[in-house]
């Protein structure tokens, strides 16, 4: 068994890359220097290898601190391993998220990041996180909002929850508006919802609706495979939904060995 040697690394050895967490807390920090100063730092970061440099992967934030200190060299643990970019990231999000020490906004940055550099589905990040697949949604959807909506999600004024109400909004313009009036309190979450929800374009008849009722999609996946998808109201957005919903419960079967039969009985959602 591999055991990880712990070593002294002057700090001129160290880089830093651009990583999950966009902001640092001056006062924390300053708050971190000063116990450093008297204890120096406990535990170790976490670097790679990268040509005559050595990368922090986990620790930028005792590594500021250490430099705020005056601190010349920090205790560290080479990691020797290829890592891929998605992996180096992942392990900085999975960190992170542990600790609670994100923001939403960098969250769901670098959850979308992890779905381009890897190639993973909304729910399959979901489940290597440990969140819930809405969670990861309603992250993923304040992406695009508005960038003074987002900066309001940044700075705390824009909670999570009120910001996605707000994504359900048709435009820009609505979006900008709604998330003003929740900024400075004279909306709550609910009542942004309600008013998205107005705001949206009304069905044009009752005969589209019947039509929408019965809507059936059929997408080649090529090899001779596909999926089709029926229901009220089919649109991108209920299909994200849908298969996020159904990943999360074919992966809580997937220790169960069952039979497919078994198995699309215990899928199934009773309609009774």
């Amino acid at each position: 068994m591999d055991e990880k040697v712990i070593q002294n690394m002057p700090l001129d050895r160290l880089a830093s890359r651009p990583q999950v967490r966009e902001q640092f807390s001056e006062e924390s920090l300053i708050g971190l220097a000063q116990t450093l100063r008297e204890t120096g730092v406990l535990l170790p970061l976490l670097v790679r290898r990268e040509g005559t440099e050595f990368v922090v992967v986990e620790g930028h934030r005792r590594l500021r601190a250490a430099k705020l200190a005056g601190l010349t060299q920090v205790p560290v643990i080479i990691d020797d391993r290829e890592l891929t970019e998605g992996e180096v990231l992942y392990r900085q999000l999975v960190t992170n998220c542990q600790r609670q020490g994100l923001t939403p906004l960098e969250k769901a940055r670098a959850i979308n990041r992890l779905i381009k550099v890897v190639g993973m589905t909304a729910a399959q990040v979901a489940v290597k996180l440990g969140m819930s697949p809405g969670m990861v949604s309603k992250l993923l959807a304040i992406l695009e909002l508005p960038e003074p909506v987002q900066a309001q999600v940044a700075n705390g004024s824009l909670p999570l929850t009120t910001a996605y109400a707000v994504s359900r909004a048709p435009d820009s313009e609505s979006q900008r508006q709604l998330a003003d009036q929740a900024a400075c309190g004279e909306l709550r979450r609910d009542d942004v919802a309600k008013r998205a929800k107005a705001r949206s374009p009304a069905r044009r008849s009752t005969g589209r609706r019947e039509r929408q009722a019965n809507a059936r999609i059929l997408i080649p996946l090529g090899g001779g495979r596909s999926v089709a998808f029926a229901g009220p109201d089919l649109t991108l957005q209920a299909i994200t939904d849908w298969l996020q919903d159904l990943l999360t419960r074919i992966k809580g079967l997937e220790s169960q060995d069952m039979e497919l039969a078994q198995a699309v009985k215990a899928l199934a959602v009773s309609v009774a």
